[in-house]
């Protein structure tokens, strides 16, 4: 029975990818695949809160010890008064933050000590919207921000679905992709209006969104990947614009998906991962990964779109702006020798971010806010390796126009 269960568990994790006709994945089946997804993370849950070893220790941060000092002085970092400007905006400032995407904003696994507890959504560790600790335990982007705003809400606070409370305004979901991510800005709208402590005309906003992974490893199935770029041409703006219409005072972090080729051309340190990986990813690890240059070439024209998407004119007013973040672009994954992946920055299936790349992630995100549009990094630093902090000659996050 328990091995039945197991191959039950690896199939429902590496099956939910959407159709791409029709009605999305996540329209069509939400409802009984959360059902199905929460009764089988509670099990996975509770066997690895009786497990006496529940983490890699090598998979984890280390932790920063309390007689070391944040990065940057965080003194003055919040306005004295409510700025009018979506361009002149401290990171004090920001009152709420949120995020959409997929099973990596979900934080799929990031502790996980075996491929079955890669069903676990850790959110809480989650590099762009998780707020479980502190930054000493888990660098993430809310927890650098709770430093400059203590009163900082909207971030998922544990492993959760994302309809449970504790995942908060992390309205990812696993397996997603860029057809579902207007699905995410309509919840994420309907959330902020109900939630009594967000002031929706008032307070500053900071949403992540983190999409096209899953796109990437369905590529090979498309019939038309031209047409396929102008679909997610069309999904992307149809989410800013309801964003922009709906939720007032936002700085929208558009973060760039990584070229997957830096993942297809490490070789690994544990021999099951080309297994894994092929069931999670098909067309560049699996039976169909013969069109890999064509694939790549897919990846680049996505990349070029998201960067000109980010950049329409109608997406930055005064109180509301798009920021492309590029730092996953040419990434330089870690290595533990040359041409093998450092298994500590991935999770038991070899794929998603263990927490220790989250971490890392986070703090390239954080860089690259604090950077000049047109100045910014990429390619990935050592955790507190470089930190960038606001200065009283550059106070504030970086738009267009400011920078």
């Amino acid at each position: 029975m328990k091995t039945v269960r197991s191959y039950f568990l690896l199939f429902v994790l590496c099956c939910g990818t959407a159709a791409q006709t029709g009605r999305t994945f996540l329209e069509e089946f939400l409802g009984p695949y959360r059902v199905a997804r929460r009764l089988l993370m509670e099990v996975q849950l509770q066997s690895k809160q009786n497990n006496k070893s529940p983490y890699r220790k090598n998979q984890i941060q280390r932790q920063v010890p309390d007689s070391v000092p944040f990065p940057c002085d965080v003194r003055n970092a919040r306005s004295l008064s409510k700025p009018l400007s979506v361009h002149q905006i401290k990171p004090g400032d920001i009152d709420v933050t949120a995020a959409l995407g997929d099973s990596l904003t979900a934080g799929v696994g990031a502790t996980a000590i075996n491929v079955l507890e890669v069903l676990l959504e850790e959110r809480g560790k989650s590099f762009p919207i998780g707020g479980e600790g502190n930054w000493r335990q888990y660098l993430t982007l809310p927890n650098i921000l709770k430093m400059f705003n203590s009163n900082l809400i909207g971030y998922a606070v544990k492993t959760s679905l994302t309809i449970q409370q504790e995942s908060q305004f992390n309205v990812a979901e696993i397996n997603a992709i860029s057809s579902d991510i207007p699905y995410m800005a309509r919840e994420l709208v309907k959330r902020m209006k109900s939630t009594k402590c967000v002031n929706i005309n008032e307070d500053w906003k900071m949403i992540t969104i983190f999409i096209g992974a899953n796109n990437f490893c369905d590529a090979c199935y498309l019939e038309d990947m031209t047409a396929a770029l102008e679909q997610h041409r069309k999904d992307m703006i149809e989410v800013l614009r309801i964003l922009r219409d709906n939720l007032p005072r936002t700085i929208v972090n558009f973060v760039l998906p990584p070229h997957l080729k830096i993942i297809v051309e490490l070789k690994t340190e544990n021999p099951a991962c080309s297994f894994i990986r092929a069931g999670l990813c098909s067309c560049l690890f699996g039976h169909r990964s013969t069109q890999k240059q064509v694939l790549y070439e897919f990846m680049d024209k996505w990349l070029k779109l998201d960067m000109e998407i980010g950049n329409i004119d109608e997406f930055d007013t005064d109180d509301f702006t798009v920021v492309v973040q590029p730092f996953l672009l040419n990434y330089n994954f870690p290595t533990s020798a040359p041409g093998v992946a450092d298994s500590q920055y991935l999770s038991a299936d070899c794929f998603h971010f263990s927490q220790k790349a989250h971490a890392r992630v986070a703090n390239d995100l954080w860089n690259n806010i604090m950077e000049p549009v047109g100045n910014k990094s990429f390619g990935g630093n050592r955790v507190f390796e470089k930190f960038n902090c606001p200065s009283d000659k550059r106070p504030y996050i970086f738009t267009r126009r400011n920078s």
